[in-house]
């Protein structure tokens, strides 16, 4: 299970005592959190592992786990796709169902939706179009849909890229002085 917020992830470790659960949160030395991840790897009694979003996100194997729940959503998509990387590891032996619970038109509703609108433009990015083949019209497009994400404005000038830069292209060369004869 992962939360954004330290206080969740210590209600949910009360709450689930019966499970005998583990933790990881930002606060915990390495040596602590690599004892929790060996406790919850190894300990047929530990059934549930609580971790901070951030701090237990990276670095860490958790293919003990099948089932992967996100009680907070996070702005950054691949935040949320590290951690359910945890138990997508070399040697899981199971499938893995990854799953981010929310509360209808809550925040953190309106962020899980920014953050895959994020992932379907990096996937377009990245996938849509062989390198080989991109040019810099359909680069700039693609680099403004992702910015436009971030920034929640529309994008001040919509003329077309290639409008854009002969524009500034006879700026630059209106600035340049003549060279001498």
């Amino acid at each position: 299970v992962f939360a954004h917020h330290t206080d969740i992830v210590n209600g949910l470790l009360s709450g689930l005592t019966a499970y005998k659960p583990v933790r990881v949160v930002g606060a915990d030395s390495p040596e602590a959190r690599q004892a929790a991840v060996d406790r919850f790897q190894s300990d047929p009694e530990c059934r549930v592992f609580v971790g901070n979003i951030k701090a237990a996100g990276v670095g860490l194997t958790l293919t003990a786990a099948s089932h992967v729940i996100f009680l907070e959503a996070s702005w950054t998509p691949a935040d949320l796709l590290q951690c359910a990387d945890r138990c997508h590891r070399i040697g899981q032996q199971n499938p893995v169902l990854a799953e981010i619970l929310t509360i209808y038109q809550s925040i953190d509703a309106q962020m899980l939706h920014s953050a895959l609108g994020k992932m379907h433009v990096i996937n377009a990015i990245i996938k849509e179009t062989p390198m080989t083949t991109l040019n810099n019209a359909a680069v700039a497009a693609k680099l403004r849909e992702l910015a436009e994400l971030f920034d929640a404005t529309p994008a001040s000038d919509p003329k077309p890229v290639a409008a854009q830069e002969a524009e500034s292209s006879k700026t630059a060369a209106a600035k340049t002085p003549a060279a001498p004869p």
